[in-house]
């Protein structure tokens, strides 16, 4: 990416950008592109990733300078239903791939400017961090730090606002 001015927020020290207008850049696309899963479903226009990157050079150029006129829209999202062991079906919406690089190359823009602001006990939605880590993170702190509990009864706020409710309505 090209250099200009940090980004605000806490203490930039990395990722440095000039404006959006050196966005989308060919090289962000085509990071992006190597992230998607090969061997995954095509979208409604039947364009797998293995497909797209025998061409990626042009296809990029393509992508970027659609993007970079603004006539870059999204396809609509394909949708097939998945069985579950039940019996019932679940849906699965499955975009194209070049939706799929422009979300992935987003994705990455946006970790690199906002990763660092995150704090260390924060795990949703991060990279390189799951629920499975939260939880076992959560598991260490419980066995090993002393642990507060604090027992309410609710049954007589309930009643108190269930009272207050209805006299509310009579009023009415």
């Amino acid at each position: 990416m090209k250099q200009g001015n940090s980004c605000g927020g806490k203490g930039r020290t990395g990722v440095r950008l000039a404006s959006g207008t050196h966005l989308p850049h060919p090289e962000v696309e085509k990071n992006a592109t190597g992230e998607l899963k090969r061997g995954k479903s095509p979208g409604i226009d039947g364009v797998t990733v293995g497909e797209y990157a025998k061409k990626l050079d042009v296809n990029i150029a393509n992508l970027v300078a659609r993007l970079k006129a603004k006539q870059y829209n999204p396809q609509p999202v394909l949708h097939v239903y998945i069985p579950k062991p039940n019996g019932e079906k679940r849906p699965l919406g499955i975009p194209a791939v070049e939706d799929k690089i422009v979300r992935m190359a987003i994705k990455n823009i946006l970790e690199a400017i906002f990763e660092q602001d995150f704090i260390g006990t924060s795990y949703g939605f991060r990279p390189h961090r799951s629920c499975h880590d939260a939880l076992k993170k959560l598991d260490k702190v419980i066995m090993t730090s002393p642990v507060n509990f604090v027992a309410l009864s609710l049954t007589s706020v309930v009643t108190t606002i269930a009272v207050f409710g209805c006299e509310i309505i009579r009023q009415i």
